[in-house]
Order: C-alpha cells, then structure tokens, then sequence
C-alpha cells in the first residue's frame, strides 16, 4: 500500500468510528504535524 491509500484507508476507518482526526492522532501516536501529512489534510 502507499502513502495515500493508506491514508484515505485511516480517513474511511475514522469517519466510521467518529472520530475526530485529533482523537485519531492520539489512539496512534502520531504527533500532529505528522498526523496532517500522514492523513493528506
């Protein structure tokens, strides 16, 4: 998988479970200039 399959992957999982991408960050440890690359914000 690359980058952005993954991260539209996560975004899907995310919207699903109601999370915020905040909420996200923090059940992943991703710290959150990272997280807004990771997720293509």
């Amino acid at each position: 998988m690359n980058m952005q399959k993954i991260g539209n992957f996560l975004k899907e999982l995310r919207k699903e479970k109601g999370l915020t991408q905040e909420q996200l960050a923090e059940i992943l440890s991703i710290e959150i200039v990272k997280r807004s690359k990771f997720l293509n914000l």
